[in-house]
């Protein structure tokens, strides 16, 4: 009981009535209630909705501790792709009820095998457009494409790459390369979010410094990095050469 208590951080909370807690308090008391029975397996719904951002993190690592600690199975339900990445063992991306991947979250990040679970865990960029042999036509503006994404030309694609993966430069020949105006930047804290207009949606882009909305910007990227989406096969991941 101490020990459920403490993990939850309602330790101070013991004595009081349901109606004095807050609501992050009371969704606390219910993960500790939950883990003092001693499950052998534990559904979670959403758990940490409710608690500000510091107590997320807190209770994240403090829950992470305690399956380890138990040997509890957890089955853990959150739309938070933090959560999901920093907590299970093996990842689940459900869409319209249906699994569209499973698998541990380092390869559901770095090889998801669709469309949606790119765009779903990790925020990839998704760029639309068909391939016309040495570029990516997406709206008024062009992408040029490394040699050995040639091979797509005449056909629709989704072009996907991660914010992290792009970088300032020009592409070399076996690199990705676009060039367009920020149209938005975000302080993430760390670092920004720089946003490249032109395209049939926003490149997205982090970086430390600065960039003033309007200037325009080269971005690049490795060709291991590029992913890409077939639209004709429900956005299935393509095989590359």
């Amino acid at each position: 009981m101490n020990r459920s208590s403490t993990s939850c951080l309602v330790e101070g909370l013991l004595d009081r009535k349901p109606a004095e807690l807050s609501g992050g308090q009371r969704q606390r008391v219910g993960i500790g209630r939950a883990l003092v029975r001693g499950p052998s397996v534990l559904l979670m719904d959403e758990p940490l909705s409710n608690l500000d951002a510091q107590l997320r993190v807190e209770m994240r690592a403090e829950l992470l501790a305690l399956q380890r600690d138990l040997g509890t199975t957890m089955v853990y339900v959150t739309h938070d792709q933090v959560e999901a990445l920093t907590l299970g063992s093996t990842v689940v991306v459900m869409n319209g009820g249906k699994i569209s991947q499973a698998g541990i979250p380092e390869q559901v990040y770095t090889r998801p095998e669709n469309a949606f679970v790119a765009g779903f865990l990790g925020g990839m960029n998704l760029i639309d457009g068909h391939v016309d042999t040495r570029h990516l036509i997406s709206g008024e503006a062009r992408i040029s494409l490394p040699r050995h994404l040639h091979s797509f030309h005449g056909r629709r694609i989704t072009l996907g790459i991660r914010p992290e993966s792009l970088s300032r430069g020009r592409a070399s020949d076996d690199e990705l390369g676009a060039t367009g105006p920020v149209v938005l930047t975000e302080l993430l804290g760390s670092d920004r979010m720089i946003h490249i207009g032109g395209y049939s949606t926003a490149l997205r882009m982090r970086e430390e410094h600065h960039t003033p909305v309007g200037d325009s910007v080269a971005v690049r990227a490795d060709a291991a990095d590029i992913h890409v989406f077939l639209p004709d096969r429900d956005g299935e991941r393509a095989e590359l050469p």
